[in-house]
């Protein structure tokens, strides 16, 4: 289970990578723009709500500057009572944008869409089950979010959704 994490974290920090690093200036503010340089250190904000892996993301987050040195991983923590989504609604109102965040789907897929990244054809989309891409998929049948765990309660809640949709005889986003 530690390994599948590190390797979820692993894919999210590289896809929050390939972001920042389209950019000409990265989340810190301290590009010159000089991208032949090399030396130019990316730093990326990652905002998320599970205080129960929160120890175990700062060990992955040292491995993984360990081994990608010009890439710098700021992690903040928000959950055990907080209202993440207000959090989260806060950082972008106030210009302070995470590279990274959590999104819990459904609903918050519709909030959040215009904001994530179609990533629908990354190599690691296949390996996804297909359960796992219900909550961030939307009804073109695009993946805007990579699944890092499925608890009882989520499972649940897809499962309700499930039978919903069949009981409207509505047509469920493609899973393929």
């Amino acid at each position: 289970m530690k390994r599948f994490l590190l390797l979820c974290m692993s894919l999210i920090l590289v896809f929050g990578i390939a972001a920042g690093c389209s950019s000409s200036e990265n989340s810190s503010g301290n590009s010159d723009g000089n991208s032949e340089s090399g030396d130019d250190v990316v730093t990326l904000n990652f905002f998320q709500f599970k205080v129960e892996i929160a120890d175990q993301l700062a060990e992955m987050i040292k491995e993984f500057e360990a081994e990608h040195p010009n890439i710098k991983v700021k992690l903040e923590t928000v959950g055990g009572g907080a209202d993440y989504g207000a959090a989260l609604k806060a950082k972008f109102a106030s210009g302070e944008e995470p590279d990274i965040f959590n999104n819990g789907g459904f609903k918050e897929l519709e909030l959040w869409k215009e904001k994530l990244a179609d990533l629908s054809e990354e190599p690691w989309v296949d390996h996804v089950l297909p359960i796992g891409k219900v909550p961030m998929t939307d009804e073109d049948g695009k993946l805007y979010g990579m699944p890092v765990n499925l608890e009882d309660t989520a499972l649940s809640i897809i499962r309700i959704y499930l039978k919903r949709q069949e009981s409207q005889s509505l047509q469920l986003p493609s899973m393929n």
